[in-house]
């Protein structure tokens, strides 16, 4: 087969196969994956809109104890299904203890095909037929099973289930199977996490590495004598006693006991040495454990270092100055701080060093003064010096107490990371100024160049600052004091300290439309448009245009008109509208009250809405403003230009590797931009994603994300890019957003996903998910590195598909070379950019009025 080669033109990117067997399997692959994907419902109250929902109407419950030879009987049954074989043998106890017997008379329905599915049954006596449209296609009998898929979520049933003969069934309610495994993995998290809270060698753990870490724990039990680690052997796991007691052995003499609640072997974590003692189980013992190489696999293989960084962020955080950096800034100077390792005795600060030469760290051990003043570990010295530049020097030697490890942070390498010394601002000041809409999205870099052409002003009491209808070319900052904003001589409103007006004036020549009068002494910072500008390339300067105008919230519905739908769903519609002011064009998604009460989905639609509220990323839909009368709920958003992200990768088919790290980069920064605010998005597919008209992606439609504190429960999503542990219930956090990210970098690359890209059947494509099979084509060209991010993304251990946090998946070899301020700032050329046909709005007179389109396609729904 001749080597792949990509075309000239405009389609550059697309693969030329010249194998015809080749061009064939993969001509199958891209039709594969643009077949019709299942999508879980996102919640009870859509999926019974026209089906009824199963009951046990013909059933009539039997009183009946199980007997050894029952739970046998269900337990062989319980087997045959992925639900129930990744439970532990607790949970599949409970369950088998929650299941009852009923009892249907001969040519009943049991189960009705097109009715959502709430139970679970396995046939004790008797037959049933099973149909589909109509026509018997089996028949099952005692020991079969069906129904499995309704305890995870609402699904119509695909076939009517009839009774042969008189039949006994045992029947598990969806609702009992999931508050039993909620409850039994809530009660092994909070364990597990018990555990690790006990262990000193953690306490400089975040939490999110905690909770990853959790992850990656395995319960064992052990019989009375029967031995857990046994003297001399080579280590490597820790243990924490769950249930029990051990009995610890040294030459055979015995040292100790731990109980319940108390652990062993932690120091085989931070090294595979030698036992020095034998542990046994005195009782039945039940235990965590946590290896090394999960360990390695969570925080990765310099373990040190990353204790280390934990230790410089809890200093940070106790320092009235460090604790006030952002998370890129704590980030850079941790990077760039000089470690040293000292022995007792050893003089770190010599008697007349300048007081504002370094920051020094305590990472282990202590300092010392010669008058007896103490540094103890995880404290430091000299950050209030260096950051307010205070002049002087030490008086007396600090010698080390003890061995230590310091790290240190020369003044010179502090001012140059956080770049805010010229501007002669303060750092709570240089907060303030990032909270500026203009200044939001702007990467850190270029924020830091634009503070620094910030200019000082003093206003007189009564001073006009400037006057309405007057040219505007500068921001406004009020550093101190206060400021009357006022119109045609009436009074608005009176801005203070850290408000800012004048914002547009950086970006569009429009005239003054109130006045600014001082009220008493006032002192502003102001930033002219020539100071501005000059820090941003042309495209940026568009970008935030774009999004400037984005934040009109004075909008309302009569502002509005008509243009045309662009999208209708069970309870809302989109209608493309345009203001008349400005003539910009929005989105407005429209729900009717009536519909969300019946239904009973009021918490879906204020938590669609908080979240929106609360985002505010060029690569994330915005939301204008949530708009509300007596009939309807509106949401005003941004209209997005561009093709859907399912349509673009058809057009380009399979994408290089090149291509898909830009998409793959772009979708992380996504992701670490709603983790950081607490979101899980939960539904990351290429229908969820538009490659808007820069030719970057933005995310859209976050009806399944959730606001999460701590693990969330519920099966949602759509199966083909789900992650395992959503799946088996066994609880989720933000990881399984990277899970789905692995199934896209796969599919840009592969041209299908990775698991069961033939079924469409739920069911079968969870069990392919959960058996994991990932195949890497030969046919298709891929490097190693490539390869080696997908298993990690992919990965059955959560926490192993991040690396632990955004920011270790950022450093992943694959992405070796790439700037990520270029990915932030939107300054890569994209692969591709989408050809978007303009849309006519000059003839809107003759069209519709947006409240007949409303009353047109916004219908109220009945049962």
């Amino acid at each position: 087969m001749e080597p792949l080669k990509k075309p000239e033109g405009p389609f550059k990117y697309k693969v030329v196969i010249q194998d015809t067997d080749f061009r064939s399997e993969i001509k199958k692959c891209i039709e594969k994956r643009f077949e019709a994907r299942p999508i879980i419902p996102k919640n009870k109250a859509k999926t019974a809109l026209n089906n009824e929902i199963e009951t046990l109407s013909c059933a009539t419950l039997k009183k009946h104890k199980k007997t050894f030879q029952d739970v046998e009987a269900i337990s062989r049954a319980l087997n045959k299904h992925f639900i129930f074989t990744n439970l532990s043998l607790d949970a599949r106890v409970k369950l088998i203890a929650k299941m009852n017997i009923y009892h249907y008379e001969q040519k009943q329905f049991i189960v009705k095909q097109n009715s959502y599915g709430i139970h679970f049954f396995i046939i004790a006596k008797g037959k049933v037929e099973v149909w589909v449209d109509g026509k018997e296609v089996n028949i099952l009998s005692s020991g079969d099973s069906f129904g499995e898929l309704a305890l995870l979520h609402d699904f119509p049933r695909s076939a009517s289930i009839i009774t042969l003969t008189s039949t006994y069934v045992w029947i598990l309610h969806r609702d009992e199977f999931k508050q039993a495994i909620r409850k039994i993995n809530q009660i092994n998290y909070q364990e597990n996490k018990n555990f690790l809270e006990a262990l000193p060698l953690f306490a400089n753990l975040t939490s999110e590495q905690k909770n990853g870490l959790l992850e990656s724990l395995t319960e064992s039990k052990y019989r009375p004598s029967q031995k857990i680690v046994t003297e001399g052997e080579m280590g490597g796991i820790c243990y924490f006693i769950k249930e029990g007691t051990v009995r610890c052995t040294k030459n055979g003499e015995v040292v100790g006991e731990i109980s319940q609640g108390g652990y062993f072997g932690e120091q085989s974590l931070l090294s595979n040495s030698v036992r020095t003692a034998t542990v046994s189980a005195k009782t039945e013992t039940k235990c965590i454990g946590l290896s090394r190489e999960n360990l390695e696999a969570v925080l990765g293989s310099a373990l040190e270092r990353v204790i280390i960084e934990n230790s410089v962020q809890i200093i940070f955080s106790k320092s009235l100055v460090l604790r006030e950096l952002d998370k890129q800034q704590r980030n850079s100077l941790c990077k760039y701080m000089r470690m040293m390792k000292l022995t007792n005795g050893q003089v770190l600060i010599s008697a007349g060093t300048a007081r504002n030469a370094s920051i020094y760290l305590v990472l282990q051990g202590g300092l010392k003064s010669q008058s007896g003043l103490c540094v103890k570990a995880l404290e430091c010295l000299g950050d209030v010096e260096v950051f307010s530049r205070c002049e002087g020097t030490f008086q007396e030697n600090y010698i080390v107490n003890g061995d230590s490890q310091i790290g240190v942070i020369s003044r010179e390498q502090f001012e140059q990371i956080l770049g805010i010394f010229s501007t002669n601002l303060k750092q709570d000041e240089v907060k303030a100024l990032k909270l500026i809409s203009i200044f939001k999205t702007l990467p850190q870099n270029k924020f830091l160049s634009i503070v620094k052409s910030f200019v000082q002003n003093e206003f007189e009491d009564k001073e006009v600052i400037f006057q309405q209808n007057s040219p505007g070319d500068c921001l406004f900052v009020i550093k101190e004091g206060k400021v009357d904003i006022m119109q045609d001589g009436v009074h608005l409103r009176t801005e203070t300290k850290y408000d800012y007006f004048g914002e547009r004036s950086l970006l569009f020549d429009e005239a003054r439309t109130a006045s600014a009068v001082a009220n008493g002494q006032v002192v502003c910072w102001t930033l002219s448009r020539q100071d501005f500008t000059k820090n941003l390339h042309d495209t940026m300067k568009i970008r935030l245009m774009k999004r400037i105008e984005m934040q009109d919230t004075s909008l309302e519905i009569p502002n509005l008109k008509f243009i045309k739908v662009l999208g209708k769903g069970t309870f809302g519609t989109v209608f493309l509208v345009q203001d008349d002011i400005k003539n910009r064009l929005f989105a407005l998604k429209v729900m009717l009250k009536v519909n969300i009460q019946k239904y009973e989905l009021q918490s879906f639609v204020d938590l669609e809405t908080r979240i929106l509220t609360n985002l505010d990323n060029d690569m994330v839909l915005k939301l204008v403003k949530p708009i509300e009368d007596s009939l309807r709920i509106y949401l005003l958003m941004e209209y997005v230009r561009g093709s859907c992200m399912f349509d673009t990768i058809r057009e380009l088919n399979l994408l290089s590797e090149s291509d898909s790290r830009f998409y793959t980069a772009c979708l992380i920064v996504i992701l670490e931009y709603l983790h950081d605010r607490d979101v899980v998005y939960r539904d990351l597919k290429p229908e969820n994603i538009i490659i808007d008209e820069q030719g970057y992606p933005k995310l859209i439609d976050f009806g399944c994300s959730k606001i999460l504190q701590g693990r969330t429960y519920t099966v949602v999503g759509t199966p083909h890019y789900m992650a395992p542990e959503i799946i088996i219930g066994k609880g989720y956090s933000f990881q399984v957003d990277y899970w789905s990210l692995g199934v896209i970098l796969y599919e840009l690359l592969f041209g299908t996903v990775p698991f069961g890209y033939d079924q469409d059947d739920p069911y079968y494509i969870y069990e392919s998910i959960l058996q994991r099979r990932l195949v890497f084509s030969n046919s298709i060209r891929t490097t190693q590195k490539v390869q080696d991010l997908i298993e990690q993304l992919l990965s059955l251990n959560p926490v192993v598909r991040n690396g632990g946090s955004g920011e270790r998946l950022k450093q992943n070899s694959w992405f070796s070379g790439l700037d990520w301020d270029t990915v932030y700032s939107k300054e890569i050329n994209p692969p591709h950019i989408p050809q978007i046909n303009e849309i006519e709005t000059d003839n809107l007179k003759n069209s519709c009025t947006l409240e007949q389109a409303i009353f047109s396609e916004c219908i109220v729904l009945e049962y």
